[in-house]
């Protein structure tokens, strides 16, 4: 690990920029991942003031980690990667890097996390809400409500602890890359994002146009756009193209190329019916009456909106209408229960409630729920 702390240590260096009234360093840290020894690696923490606007205040550690082959560049066709979210770490989706990864096809890469986040410190988790989930699981109490009350505990512990939850937000970690990059001695960077970090590569952009060599985007979600005011729109127009293309199989039984009015008349009917099912939580033998709604069968099929589950969606879609819930339900509840150990939640909510929430016109929201009354109440 020493060869991984040696470039560190070189690294904690002062520099300044105009205006600047802070200088970002860099603070050595063992690396969680595995790495091929032949490769050149540093990892640790960008340290930087938690908000810029108070550089002298409480300070905050970014992890990162950047590697290369030692015939690659140091400081140019540098790429840097973070995952979406927001509150996703990007590290902790690696256990390990060879030297032959795909990650280094171009030159070296960084690896990003956004402040806030699992590995970061500080992290702001909310464990409040998953438990708050599985109690209204178990107890059959409304969870919506029991949800409201931990992000409200959550945000009530979070500044006690001192912690400026508005410096959690898109713009803040934009700034974040742009100093990593200086502390790093990097010539302008490739900016890969995807989902949320899609729109955060796109402000670092506009904040930072000389740190941005060329951008690559997988679905991005621009800052621009308020994902409460469409997100319902977009889903039914991903699921448009599931049924336009199962109407065109030749292979699908004629009946099945209903799929679109099945869906659409079977959640339609269901809206603001609670059904109920025997459940026994995991590493248990007892079983619950455990209630769900349409809400738990719409994320069966949206979450298989991937390019590995896409073409399982008509299937899952005609078990669901002929009222073969089980299998769906408990998947779903079954995530609910282990919990997503590499989202943090209180990331999360800082950047939507000030981003996006603060934003959204209840009114359009409305409109989606009448224009679609099969996605209404969702999620």
């Amino acid at each position: 690990m020493t060869r991984f702390l040696l470039p560190l240590l070189l690294l904690s260096f002062r520099f300044g920029a105009a205006g600047q009234s802070y200088q970002p360093r860099i603070a050595p840290a063992a690396c969680p991942i595995k790495l091929d020894k032949r490769l050149v690696a540093t990892y640790g923490y960008l340290v930087v003031p938690e908000n810029r606007q108070r550089p002298q205040g409480r300070q905050v550690q970014v992890p990162f980690l950047f590697v290369r082959r030692p015939t690659q560049s140091a400081t140019q066709h540098v790429s840097l990667y973070s995952t979406g979210g927001p509150g996703y770490s990007t590290t902790a989706n690696l256990d390990s890097i060879g030297y032959q990864s795909g990650l280094l096809k171009y030159g070296g890469v960084v690896l990003f996390d956004q402040r806030g986040t699992r590995r970061a410190h500080p992290c702001l988790e909310c464990a409040q809400v998953p438990a708050a989930i599985k109690r209204g699981y178990r107890t059959g109490l409304s969870k919506d409500s029991l949800v409201r009350l931990a992000v409200t505990q959550c945000r009530q512990r979070l500044v006690r602890q001192g912690i400026d939850i508005s410096a959690y937000t898109t713009q803040e970690s934009a700034e974040d890359i742009n100093d990593l990059r200086r502390a790093l001695r990097l010539d302008s960077l490739n900016l890969l994002g995807i989902s949320y970090s899609g729109g955060l590569m796109l402000t670092v952009l506009r904040l930072h146009p000389e740190a941005v060599r060329c951008l690559l985007l997988n679905s991005p979600l621009p800052s621009a756009v308020n994902y409460e005011e469409g997100g319902l729109l977009n889903i039914n127009e991903a699921l448009e193209q599931v049924f336009a293309t199962y109407a065109q199989d030749s292979a699908a039984h004629p009946h099945h190329r209903q799929l679109r009015q099945q869906f659409r008349t079977y959640f339609t009917a269901i809206t603001g019916h609670t059904f109920t099912l025997s459940y026994a939580e995991p590493g248990t033998h007892d079983s619950l009456r455990l209630k769900y709604t349409k809400a738990e069968l719409l994320d069966a099929i949206v979450n298989r909106l991937t390019s590995e589950q896409v073409q399982t969606i008509p299937g899952v879609i005609l078990d669901i209408v002929q009222g073969h819930h089980w299998r769906y339900v408990r998947e779903q509840v079954d995530q609910a229960f282990a919990g997503d150990p590499a989202l943090s939640l209180g990331m999360r909510y800082s950047v939507y409630c000030s981003e996006q929430l603060a934003y959204a016109d209840p009114t359009l929201e409305k409109q989606q729920a009448q224009v679609l009354p099969w996605l209404a109440g969702y999620p």
